[in-house]
């Protein structure tokens, strides 16, 4: 089952926030719960991101697109996990 146009769309926004964010702070570190309108959408995002990554830990499959998207955020800076979290990376990433 593919994304839908709309889909795709927001996540590429998203991702264009990101990296507007990382050009204003200087990392990728976005707070699940943010208190900036600006940045409000973009820490709930995060929070997803790293929700779908968890899950491709913890062995579930994902589509290719996905694993393009983990490599894309990887690429910028992006922490998957936050502190003590399992997995740091996968090699299939790659």
């Amino acid at each position: 089952i593919g994304l839908s146009q709309g889909r795709r769309a927001k996540w590429e926004e998203q991702f264009a926030l990101l990296l507007r964010y990382r050009e204003a702070y200087g990392h990728c570190d976005v707070p699940t719960i943010y208190t900036n309108e600006e940045y409000r959408s973009l820490g709930r995002w995060v929070s997803s991101q790293r929700m779908n990554h968890r899950r491709f830990c913890d062995g579930e499959r994902v589509s290719e697109e996905l694993r393009s998207r983990f490599r894309r955020l990887m690429d910028v800076g992006f922490n998957f996990v936050i502190g003590s979290g399992r997995c740091k990376g996968r090699a299939e990433h790659r």
